[in-house]
């Protein structure tokens, strides 16, 4: 079985000598990638330590609602045959009209909302399109046993099309794996799609908000979390120079309104 060590929150040490000549995480918590799941178990949170010197640690779950997820384009896309026709048929359905600015915005926004259901009804459907080509090519190969040798034509072309179908998948499968892990060190047509699966969580683990330490305690709950980050950018952003110098009583050249309106006129043959 392997085990995980999950990264820790609020600290990084659990055991420190009296005299604190020596120090380290002694104490900490191996987990199976199934109980991990299960249990949405997020990281392990080191506490205060008081008359201990090993300081209490738990395991933080991050079963929170953080709203609706951000659309991601994916490039693995590309390589599915129906996605060109799919995009095309799809942004000449869109009937939005205003300016143009405001169109383009709005049909973009119509279109990511089909190609997250494209994604979830058409591309998502690979794993099983493997499997079920996978049972497709080990009934065939029991065809061809059968025949022992004079396999017939539309038999063997059968299954080259299931053949290349299921290797088709597989580089689909694993590419969107690779992306989502940035795991790039992999030449092509290498399949550890356990390996991916497992950097995947473990990136997504490690980018996961559970608390934020700021300096009037802990913050734990989405909605403190969120309004923290909102505050904390808003403040990055604002300016702070309360006092603007102003030119009082200094003329300016400027132009007068006949000029003005000469400026603005179209441009004629003379």
């Amino acid at each position: 079985m392997e085990l995980v060590d999950l990264p820790t929150i609020g600290g990084k040490l659990t055991w420190i000598r009296g005299n604190g000549k020596c120090m380290s995480r002694i104490d900490r918590f191996l987990l199976s990638d199934c109980f991990i799941e299960n249990w949405k178990v997020e990281g392990q949170y080191i506490g205060e330590r008081d008359v201990s010197d090993h300081a209490p640690i738990w395991l933080k779950d991050n079963i929170k609602d953080w709203g609706p997820k951000p659309f991601k384009f994916n490039n693995m896309w590309f390589k599915h045959e129906d996605l060109d026709t799919f995009v095309e048929e799809e942004w000449k359905k869109i009937a939005i009209k205003g300016r143009g600015d405001y169109c383009l915005v709005e049909k973009l926004k119509t279109l990511k909302n089909r190609l997250t259901w494209w994604n979830k009804n058409v591309y998502g459907w690979i794993d099983l399109k493997i499997n079920n080509d996978g049972k497709e090519l080990h009934s065939l190969d029991n065809v061809f046993v059968h025949f022992a040798g004079n396999v017939p034509d539309d038999v063997v072309v059968k299954r080259i099309k299931v053949a290349e179908d299921f290797w088709d998948n597989i580089n689909k499968r694993e590419g969107m794996l690779r992306l989502k892990s940035r795991q790039l060190w992999l030449s092509e047509g290498d399949d550890n799609t356990r390996y991916f699966h497992n950097s995947l969580k473990d990136r997504r683990r490690r980018s996961s908000i559970c608390s934020v330490a700021t300096t009037e305690g802990r913050l734990e709950g989405v909605e403190d979390i969120k309004e923290f980050t909102y505050k904390h950018f808003e403040n990055s952003f604002k300016e702070e120079i309360s006092f603007r110098p102003e030119l009082s009583g200094i003329n300016l050249n400027s132009l007068s309104s006949e000029e003005s309106s000469a400026l603005e006129k179209f441009f004629e043959e003379d």
